[in-house]
């Protein structure tokens, strides 16, 4: 293998040292460390030139992409999956921060782990969950029933792993997914395939979560559709026909109260059509 660790940074309205991520990664990583560093900009626009020309001064091997029309966040993981030779594929948003603790416990995985680290929002344990609840740092190990679930920045994946997903499901992350339900499918896909013995929890990062962000009608309105068309498509491809039809069924019953006809439209569109709305034809 070329790396030891490859490290993607997804970038979308930032430029390169507006990233937490970045800067506190650049902070804690010591120079010796083998490894490449992908900053994947996903628009709308390019990185300065100046930020850029200053990433060739970093003792690091850092790659730069852009992708200034935001295609899909699955196909990026899948992109940055191929594009590098590495025993450890490590996945992070431009808004967390990794500190040295976490980066020695990441260092401790191998091309046949799978890494979850502890998700810290506003100094609160939000991520991951087992069987649904929320654990604490002190939990130790995953039973072979348990059903781990988190966010995927922070997550750590060898390479031996990838290969198994891909070859089972045909891709790693699931590409019918465009913003959310990307992590959800993975930890789902893991499940199937009983890797639960070769999960290592990994010290905590802190993340911004937006759904605990107060944020501008238009944003939150296209974070409703977009969830929407994520449980509309788990539905289909990741339940059972008589479970999602129940689901189906119960939250039509819901709008009668709620008179949320949105939810219940988008949703509805997802599971029938399995497709995502800006799937092209």
């Amino acid at each position: 293998m070329d790396y030891d660790f490859a490290i993607l940074i997804l970038y979308y309205k930032k430029d390169i040292y507006e990233s937490k991520t970045l800067n506190s990664l650049l902070a804690s990583l010591k120079p010796e460390t083998n490894c490449q560093i992908v900053l994947w900009n996903n628009g709308p626009k390019k990185f300065s030139e100046q930020a850029t020309h200053s990433v060739d001064e970093e003792p690091f091997d850092i790659k730069i992409v852009e992708t200034l029309n935001n295609i899909k966040l699955s196909s990026v993981y899948n992109q940055f999956s191929s594009m590098v030779r590495a025993n450890v594929f490590v996945f992070l948003d431009d808004d967390s921060v990794v500190g040295e603790n976490y980066l020695e416990s990441l260092f401790k995985t191998d091309s046949s782990s799978i890494g979850v680290p502890f998700i810290k929002s506003y100094n609160k344990i939000e991520a991951p969950k087992v069987n649904g609840k929320v654990i604490g740092e002190d939990y130790k190990v995953l039973k072979d029933g348990d059903f781990i679930l988190s966010i995927g920045s922070g997550l750590a994946v060898g390479c031996k792993k990838l290969e198994a997903i891909k070859s089972k499901f045909g891709d790693i992350f699931d590409e019918k997914f465009y913003l959310y339900g990307i992590d959800t499918t993975f930890f789902y896909r893991i499940k199937q395939l009983n890797f639960n013995k070769d999960i290592q929890l990994l010290s905590y990062i802190e993340h911004s979560l937006s759904r605990l962000e107060t944020e501008e009608k238009a944003v939150t309105d296209f974070r409703k559709k977009e969830r929407c068309y994520d449980v509309g498509l788990q539905w289909r491809y990741y339940f059972p026909l008589a479970k999602s039809l129940y689901y189906i069924f119960r939250l039509a019953y819901q709008t009668i109260s709620s008179k949320d006809v949105q939810k219940l439209k988008y949703t509805s569109l997802a599971f029938f059509t399995g497709k995502h709305y800006r799937e092209r034809a």
